[in-house]
């Protein structure tokens, strides 16, 4: 159709994201290590009918403890370290299992079709662990207080 033809040929949005000071503490003891150079890479993002990347650009830094590995590298908000996708993409596969009770396969053909972009079902599997991890509980109703709870039994 003209309108899927007009969509697929919009250029590729990509936007920067960098986080790479001069000094970063040590991701286990907090001690500041001094940057050895900057690594830029190419994170997939959510965009409706779109091809949306992010354009990371971290610091890899020198550990000066002992603590544990000699480098360690800065994080950008939204992405977790040596990630293909941002976490709102994770959020969104999550969200279209738990909430929206989708399977595997369906959930891939969702994020094909609104996204543009083919996620594997390993992935899928990853993000569910990714949300058990982080404790994901967004859009989990509240209990307002003396109302029954589901499920109780009334005497």
């Amino acid at each position: 159709m003209l309108g899927e033809a007009a969509v697929a040929e919009k250029p590729p949005r990509v936007e920067k994201k960098a986080h790479a000071p001069k000094r970063y503490p040590c991701p286990r003891c907090g001690t500041p290590g001094r940057r050895l150079f900057k690594r830029t890479r190419r994170v997939r993002h959510l965009g409706h009918r779109r091809e949306v990347w992010w354009e990371v650009t971290v610091g890899v830094y020198k550990a000066r403890c002992d603590c544990g590995p000699k480098h360690f590298t800065s994080t950008v908000r939204g992405v977790q370290v040596g990630a293909e996708y941002t976490n709102a993409v994770r959020e969104k596969v999550v969200d279209l299992l738990v909430r929206d009770h989708l399977s595997n396969y369906k959930v891939i053909e969702h994020l094909e079709e609104d996204f543009l972009f083919r996620v594997s079902i390993g992935f899928i599997y990853d993000a569910l662990e990714w949300a058990g991890k982080k404790g994901f509980v967004r859009r989990v109703p509240r209990l307002v207080p003396g109302a029954p709870k589901r499920g109780a039994v009334h005497r």
